[in-house]
């Protein structure tokens, strides 16, 4: 038996063989990182091939993650602390019908097989071309995108070091510009339903232009609400919106991390980083991805803005009407929403002492008037939403 896990960590070059036509890959890939992927993708096919020439009696991959129940203690941890590695063998001949489906029909080989060819050729494909290319083979989406994020912890490379990238899902608008390293300019103020985020390579240029504050937003609704305001034209020249749609993405979240490090041009202070998020558990939970990253992520880059500040709602705006139609938009805690909430007051960073005191304070005031809000509330004030934001950044 022959296991390949050790040797893909500790990054074991290849010679660059194709498989198929036994010739040298011309390499077009320059990142490091794309180098290592491929070597590391072409060094478990040339074993296979290897294996299945000379008639071995088996062959063992190890795919490792990290373990999912740890994950989901995570936050309640100290962020030093290592997470425990799984790793799931996939043996060649199957000893299981599972196993013949996993390895013998092809499905690791196929993705391996297509991760080669998108770094060979310099072409990003997502998860879903992926799924698309063989859906009969992969069953299900929820196969592709585990292996690949099975495949990129195990190598201990970030995706795109694959060429693999999630469909584009958060957007962003305003005064900030990104050209990407092949020449394509996607510029914030170009569309008024706002621009799809892209994954942010490292040869990848942004401009802010004037920019003075960058404002997240969890709902879609709202950024379109903002966007298509009479006023948006004028605070476009100094303010970025942005929206993963809920919990954000990882092309959302890197985004926001480049921007952290960006300083405004004319005081040449780092640029603030707002949040806007609903007054509920789920709104914090949104918050903290992408403040401290993604507790669920099995990628090795896990991108955060820790300069972020929450702009609302809080328990000030939800509180402090006192009218029948303000009440009426208050809904109350679901089982669901009473089980996150406790569940995050137990996050290390919410501890009375700790960095996130002030959310904690939130959770317990919602905990004890059972109720939550969405951030639509604000609409029942004179300017709606959109007043409402101006009067906190401008």
């Amino acid at each position: 038996m022959e296991e390949l896990f050790d040797e893909l960590w500790a990054g074991v070059p290849s010679p660059a063989l194709d498989i198929e036509t036994n010739q040298v890959v011309v390499r077009s890939p320059t990142d490091p990182q794309q180098l290592a992927a491929l070597d590391k993708i072409e060094a478990v096919l040339e074993r296979i091939v290897d294996s299945l020439a000379n008639n071995d009696k088996q062959l063992t991959i190890l795919l490792g993650r990290k373990d999912k129940s740890a994950l989901l203690r995570r936050a309640a941890t100290s962020p030093s602390v290592s997470l425990p590695v799984i790793k799931k063998k996939i043996c060649f001949p199957g000893r299981t019908p599972e196993e013949a489906w996993r390895f013998s029909q092809a499905v690791l080989m196929r993705i391996l097989e297509l991760m080669h060819e998108a770094i060979a050729s310099g072409v990003v494909t997502t998860k879903r071309d992926i799924y698309y290319k063989d859906p009969a083979l992969f069953l299900k989406q929820s196969v592709v995108d585990r292996y690949v994020d099975d495949i990129a912890f195990t190598f201990n490379v970030p995706r795109s070091a694959l060429s693999v990238a999630a469909a584009a899902k958060g957007l962003f608008a305003g005064a900030i510009t990104i050209t990407k390293e092949v020449g394509q300019i996607i510029d914030g103020r170009a569309s008024q339903e706002g621009q799809l985020i892209p994954g942010i390579g490292n040869g990848d240029e942004l401009d802010i232009h004037g920019a003075k504050w960058v404002l997240i937003i969890e709902k879609e609704a709202v950024f379109h609400s903002l966007v298509t305001c009479a006023a948006w034209p004028s605070t476009s020249l100094h303010g970025i919106i942005i929206t993963g749609k809920g919990y954000p993405d990882l092309a959302t979240r890197m985004l926001c991390n480049k921007l952290a490090s960006y300083k405004c041009k004319n005081t040449n202070d780092l640029l603030p980083i707002y949040a806007l998020v609903d007054w509920d558990p789920d709104g914090l939970g949104i918050m903290s991805s992408y403040k401290h990253g993604s507790a669920s992520s099995q990628q090795h880059d896990n991108p955060t803005s820790s300069r972020l500040h929450w702009l609302g709602l809080t328990s000030e705006e939800v509180c402090s009407a006192d009218d029948d139609r303000h009440n009426q938009e208050l809904l109350p805690l679901s089982i669901r929403d009473r089980r996150k909430a406790t569940k995050m007051l137990e996050w290390q960073n919410l501890q009375e002492d700790d960095i996130e005191a002030g959310w904690r304070r939130e959770l317990q005031v919602m905990l004890m008037v059972n109720y939550k809000a969405e951030i639509q509330l604000m609409d029942e004030q004179e300017g709606g939403v959109q007043e409402w934001v101006k009067e906190k950044l401008l």
